[in-house]
């Protein structure tokens, strides 16, 4: 899906989606076998910044076309200005096995007697160039180097990438790019299996004919990846020119021909996508697998990692998406925030009778803190309450610190990282249970929470972090009233009873008094016993 977490307004499709160009409508089209999705599309929404979507659905594949304008950024000090700079994201996510499937950008049939057309392309690019006595017209997409090269962007199937022998030898090959009579272009796909998807660019620029400097072809050379990020802008230099005017000038909105209504968004108002930060919770899990995927790959192309792992596990009652990205070495696994309730609710939670009477005989060996059970929770767990959290990447294994804790932040930053906040733990951790530890309520008496079991502590929780695994562990995060994930083997090692080793493990555990050990003068000694779970901004 593309830009699944941008906001959008449904519109009713009225007109064939296409860029208003010099020399007539860019129009675009999908052929799966022997069958062409019709001009109109089954859906068609409009974005902040001038774009739309439209989009067909069909049992075997869905397709969608996003139409935005494109600010190439050439340099000012080579290059003149353009006219105008439109582009285009086409993508199938395929549902299941397909046949050839077919995508095409072109101009009408027939251009004016005196416009001239012909094969424009270059190494990974495939172009034409139209030009008439006033005005030059490029439009541009992925050769097939380029579609090969565009597997490691993820932008197509990996295996398309063992293609690249048939670039270079057209005899055997069965899939390619097409210039017809170099009115547009034509993309003859390799296989699609289910689960695939496909992206594909395609952009017009166009400049007046004269200024030499005004480098049209330079303009067109984008990917998928940087169309779908880059920040929609709006031509300035074209804004109030007439549809109409036929000397290399955009239409007034320097927009695209599908909308059938008045936007609700002013087509001079640029507004910035929601970002990756604000995906929520709620939201994430609403999509389905192959959206997922998409959101994913935005978040790896975000921060510099490879996307490795996109699953689906039941929690709570439906499905939620687990992704691994991995950057420089160290996994990281996609954590959704938004509005979120955190910390454990004693007031609606009854202990069991095993509990409960563990605990007594705790008190009796004086240990604990309080004549119950309920009383000792009051005291180390955080309260129910409502918070906001920006969505983020955080490491799927803790890792040990390699200075002192105060020091900590600036050893992370110099890769890039930093240490998460209490609340940012607690819902990696608790993924949006609200039982006593990740897993649920109970915990297995009759064994302790270290060395090598089968416990439920040892499963990855909902995101896929190993996380309150080992009571052994003292995770730091950057509230120097807290940790978090175990308390150092302290319970364990001081006989305090089975529950109260089990306790350091709970989701909303903040351990103040082992805190204050970590953080006093007796306790920054050796920091080596202690860990941080790194996060990546997004």
């Amino acid at each position: 899906m593309l830009l699944p977490t941008v906001p959008r307004l449904r519109l009713r499709p009225a007109e064939r989606p296409a860029i208003d160009t010099p020399f007539g409508p860019l129009t675009f089209a999908t052929a799966i076998g022997d069958t062409g999705l019709p001009s109109l599309p089954d859906e068609l929404f409009e974005l902040p910044g001038g774009r739309t979507v439209a989009r067909w659905v069909r049992p075997t594949a869905r397709v969608e076309l996003l139409l935005t304008p494109y600010d190439a950024e050439l340099d000012p000090e080579t290059w003149g200005p353009l006219t105008d700079c439109q582009a285009a994201v086409w993508r199938i996510d395929a549902l299941a096995s397909l046949g050839p499937v077919r995508f095409s950008a072109g101009l009408p049939g027939r251009l004016p007697e005196n416009a001239e057309a012909g094969w424009d392309g270059g190494q990974a690019l495939a172009a034409i160039t139209v030009e008439d006595d006033r005005t030059r017209l490029t439009v541009g997409g992925h050769d097939e180097e380029a579609i090969c090269g565009a597997a490691d962007a993820g932008e197509v199937p990996r295996r398309w990438a063992t293609l690249i022998d048939e670039v270079y030898d057209r005899s055997f090959s069965t899939w390619g790019v097409d210039f017809g009579h170099h009115h547009g272009l034509s993309w003859t796909l390799p296989p699609l299996a289910a689960g695939d998807h496909c992206e594909l660019p395609v952009v017009a620029a166009w400049a007046p004919v004269a200024d030499e400097s005004a480098n049209t072809w330079y303009a067109v050379m984008a990917s998928p990846t940087v169309l779908l990020l880059h920040p929609p802008t709006i031509c300035r230099s074209v804004l109030g020119r007439s549809r109409s005017d036929r000397t290399g000038r955009c239409s007034g909105r320097g927009l695209i021909t599908a909308p059938a209504r008045p936007s609700a968004i002013s087509p001079r108002e640029t507004l910035p996508p929601m970002s990756l930060a604000d995906l929520s919770l709620a939201q994430w899990r609403s999509f389905d697998l192959p959206t997922a995927r998409t959101v994913a790959e935005e978040a790896a192309q975000r921060v510099g990692g490879q996307l490795t792992a996109v699953e689906t596990v039941e929690h709570l009652g439906g499905p939620l998406h687990r992704v691994r990205i991995e950057r420089h070495g160290q996994e990281f696994a996609l954590i959704p925030g938004g509005a979120l309730t955190l910390g454990f609710d004693l007031d609606a939670w009854q202990p069991t009778p095993e509990q409960a009477a563990d605990y007594t005989e705790s008190v009796e060996h004086g240990f604990g803190c309080g004549p119950d059970l309920r009383a000792y929770l009051r005291e180390v767990l955080s309260p129910r309450r409502s918070v906001t959290l920006a969505t983020l990447l955080m490491a799927v294994q803790d890792e040990e610190l390699t200075e002192a804790p105060g020091d900590m932040p600036a050893v992370l930053a110099a890769r890039g990282l930093r240490l998460p906040s209490a609340d940012e733990w607690e819902h990696a951790c608790g993924a949006g249970a609200d039982t006593l530890f990740r897993w649920g309520n109970d915990c297995p008496l009759d064994r302790a929470p270290y060395g090598e079991d089968s416990g439920p502590r040892h499963q990855a929780n909902a995101f896929g972090l190993r996380i309150a695994y080992d009571t052994y562990r003292t995770e730091l995060t950057s509230d120097v009233t807290s940790v978090h994930g175990g308390d150092g083997g302290e319970s364990v090692c001081g006989g305090y009873g089975a529950l109260l080793a089990w306790l350091p493990l709970a989701t909303a555990n903040r351990n103040p008094s082992m805190a204050e050990f970590v953080y006093d003068s007796d306790g920054s000694d050796p920091y080596e016993d202690f860990s941080t779970r790194p996060v990546l901004a997004l």
